[in-house]
């Protein structure tokens, strides 16, 4: 970038940008902070790259899933927002309240609500 001086190594940065590493590996190998490595992936219009222990330690681009809405017909993605938005709304009351959620419960308590059975 045209007359900003980069505090760490830009070329290493993007050479294990491309070998799927996350900002803050990254930012560990360059001798940077996260924070820093975010600000120059987005100058640079670069896409995060997650880390998904689902994945077994492989870091996962979360911006190739698919959408519920895509997935699901128009009925069942409305009813997938639904309790999404009501998710939220608990992992944030719980927050707020110094809690965990706890998310086998809140989902046994939706379905009892919901469908009026229990898991």
């Amino acid at each position: 970038m045209a007359g900003r001086k980069l505090a760490f190594d830009e070329e290493l940065a993007l050479k294990l940008y491309h070998e799927h590493k996350t900002d803050t590996a990254i930012a560990n190998a360059v001798g940077s902070s996260n924070v820093a490595i975010y600000f120059w992936r987005k100058r640079r219009n670069l896409p995060s790259i997650s880390y998904d222990p689902r994945k077994h330690g492989e870091p996962t681009n979360y911006r190739n899933h698919t959408n519920y809405k895509k997935a699901l017909n128009p009925e069942q993605a409305i009813e997938m927002r639904r309790f999404l938005v009501t998710l939220q709304w608990a992992a944030r009351k719980a927050l707020s309240e110094g809690a965990k959620l706890n998310l086998n419960g809140f989902i046994n308590e939706w379905r009892c609500q919901e469908f009026g059975k229990e898991a």
